[in-house]
């Protein structure tokens, strides 16, 4: 099954509700379109990876905000998301 689009939501901790985690609506971050490892549209004629930010992580430091996830083959990369792009996430208030 493949792991495409990538979706973000941001989670706000709140002591004493019963769920102590609220999550926003989530918002797309990155697709690929369904295009394959080789850069051919997969198909089920044309098999392939269409995986899309699996397995990554999100760090904040000195005010830049970055994406963690791996490559397609080999890298971590590191991509900023900018407060503007999470500026509409936001907790509902119940």
């Amino acid at each position: 099954m493949p792991r495409r689009p990538g979706f973000i939501a941001l989670g706000e901790f709140r002591h004493a509700a019963d769920q102590p985690i609220w999550f926003s609506e989530s918002k797309q971050l990155m697709d690929n379109e369904g295009i394959g490892e080789d850069g051919v549209k997969v198909t089920p004629e044309h098999p392939g990876n269409t995986d899309c930010g699996v397995y990554s992580s999100f760090t904040t430091q000195g005010g830049n905000n970055v994406l963690w996830h791996p490559d397609r083959k080999t890298y971590l990369v590191g991509k900023r998301i900018t407060a503007e792009f999470l500026s509409g996430l936001v907790a509902p208030e119940q």
